[in-house]
C-alpha cells in the first residue's frame, strides 16, 4: 500500500485519478490510446481489481518518465497542483525497491519482477549501468524458472 493512506479504497481512488489524469494529460495532446486505458481502468475500480489497477499505476508512470522534457514537467505541473505528488515521488520509490532487490540478490514476488523489467528496459542502453541490468536479467530468469517449477 502506498504509505500515505490509511485504507486499500484510499489507495485504490488515489491510483485511479491520478492514472485518469495523466491519461487525460495523453488524450489531450491528441494520443487516443490512452482511451481504453481510461475504461479498463473504469472497470477495475468498480470490480475493485486492486492488482489491475497497481500493476497501470506503475506501468502508467514509466510510461510518462519518457514524455519529452517539457511535457514531462507540464504533467508534473499538474499531478503536483491536483495530488500534490510527482512521477519523482514514485520513481524515488521504485528506485528504492531496485536498490532492495540487488541487495539481497533475489526476487521474490510478481510485483517486484515486473519492476525489474521495466528497470531493465529504461537502463538497457546506459553502458555505465550494464552491471545492474545483467544482474537483474539474471534474478528474472531465476524468478521465471522458479516460478515455473512450482
Amino acid at each position: 500500500m502506498l504509505k500515505f493512506f490509511k485504507n486499500k479504497e484510499d489507495e485504490i481512488l488515489f491510483m485511479k485519478n491520478w492514472m485518469m489524469e495523466i491519461a487525460d494529460f495523453y488524450i489531450n495532446a491528441g494520443d487516443n490510446n490512452m482511451l481504453q486505458l481510461k475504461l479498463d481502468l473504469e472497470l477495475y475500480y468498480q470490480k475493485k481489481i486492486y492488482a489491475g489497477i497497481k500493476a497501470g499505476f506503475n506501468d502508467i508512470n514509466d510510461i510518462a518518465s519518457d514524455l519529452p522534457n517539457e511535457e514531462f514537467t507540464e504533467l508534473n505541473r499538474r499531478l503536483k497542483e491536483r495530488f500534490g505528488k510527482t512521477l519523482y515521488d514514485f520513481q524515488k520509490n521504485t528506485d528504492k525497491k531496485i536498490a532492495q532487490i540487488l541487495k539481497r540478490r533475489k526476487i521474490r514476488n510478481e510485483e517486484e519482477f515486473r519492476l525489474a523489467q521495466m528497470h531493465i528496459d529504461r537502463i538497457f542502453q546506459d553502458t555505465e549501468k550494464e552491471e545492474e541490468w545483467k544482474i537483474l536479467e539474471d534474478l528474472c530468469f531465476d524468478f521465471e524458472q522458479s516460478v515455473e517449477v512450482s
